[in-house]
Parts: C-alpha cells; sequence; structure tokens
C-alpha cells in the first residue's frame, strides 16, 4: 500500500479530496440553483481523477528505465523496491523484458521468443481498464458510503454513479493525450 501512495501521490491526495466532499454536507451556494449541478460535480471530479491517474503514470513510466544492448545483453531495469537501480544479465526469471530494437518495440518472454510488435499496447490497455475501473468503482463506493454512512445527509443516487462513470470515461483520452506528452517530452531530454 505504501508503495502504490508513493507512486501515486496526487491520486491518492484526490481520492481522499473526493472522499471528502462526497462524504461532508453540501452546503448552500448559488451554484445550487444550477440544474444538475451535483451531476456536473460528480462528472468532473472523477474525470479529473482519471487524468490524475494518467499524469502519474506517464511521469513513472518515463521514469523507469530499461535498455538492452544487443552487444553485451545488459540489463538496465529499474526495481520497484524504493532502493537504487539494478544492473543484471537476464535471467530465466526475468519473465518480460522490454528490448528496444530499432524502432520497434518488443516484449521478450523467459523463453526468449518476441511476441507482436504492438505488444507494447498491452501494458497500455491494462492501465486504461484500471484506471476507469478504479474511478468508476470508487463512485460507486461513494454512493453506497452516502446512502447508508452519513445518516441522511446525503443520498446515494444511480445517476450520481452515471455521473462518475461518464467522468471517468471522458476523462480517459483527456489523460491519454496529456501522458502521451508527458513521454514526449522526457524522450526530449
Amino acid at each position: 500500500m505504501k508503495a502504490l501512495i508513493k507512486i501515486y501521490p496526487l491520486t491518492t491526495l484526490l481520492t481522499l479530496l473526493i472522499w471528502t466532499v462526497c462524504l461532508m454536507p453540501v452546503p448552500e451556494t448559488p451554484l445550487s440553483e444550477v440544474s444538475m449541478i451535483d451531476k456536473w460535480t460528480h462528472l468532473v471530479m472523477f474525470g479529473s481523477l482519471a487524468v490524475v491517474m494518467w499524469i502519474e503514470h506517464a511521469r513513472r513510466e518515463s521514469q523507469n528505465t530499461l535498455t538492452i544492448k544487443s552487444s553485451d545483453r545488459e540489463v538496465y531495469n529499474h526495481v520497484e523496491t524504493g532502493r537504487d537501480i539494478y544492473r543484471h544479465d537476464p535471467t530465466e526469471s526475468d519473465i518480460y523484458n522490454n528490448v528496444e530494437a530499432g524502432n520497434n518495440i518488443y516484449h521478450q518472454k523467459a523463453s526468449g521468443k518476441e511476441t507482436t510488435r504492438h505488444a507494447h499496447w498491452r501494458p497500455l490497455l491494462l492501465f486504461l481498464m484500471r484506471s476507469f475501473l478504479y474511478a468508476w468503482l470508487m463512485g460507486g463506493l461513494v454512493e453506497l458510503a452516502q446512502r447508508y454512512l452519513t445518516f441522511g445527509m446525503r443520498s446515494g443516487e444511480w445517476l450520481d454513479f452515471a455521473a462518475d462513470g461518464l467522468g471517468a470515461l471522458l476523462g480517459q483520452p483527456v489523460g491519454i493525450i496529456l501522458a502521451a506528452y508527458i513521454k514526449k517530452r522526457s524522450k526530449e531530454k
């Protein structure tokens, strides 16, 4: 858990902020007159959560270095242990290593067989699903908590849950574009 907080500090902070805002009583403001303001708020909160997750993911990925030199087969692998970066030769325990060969990036299995040229999309699709599901399911938990844990001060609604999902969905393309920009900028440095 500490590792996730260390890797995604802004996501953690935004998650705590969303939980706090969603569980406290809603004060009357001039915005209370805006039609469906609660739904718009949920859409923005959970869309922002998805965007922040993508930004932190891109920053983490741009900091991880993994290079294999074909001449001496050295692997520089960022090991997520909180320690320094280790250098080691590829072994059978290295199940998947990113191998950079020219302009093509491959995922290489321990058996040495290369998978398809587009295998580098798999981690992105996996993170896409994770970031969407994290935001949307958290929205569902927030709605349940509003319904059962606020003692009538807040109410859980299906439309809020739908707004959470729509926000998480709309945040994905924005987050992907910002993540691509961050990765491009880090490569230029």
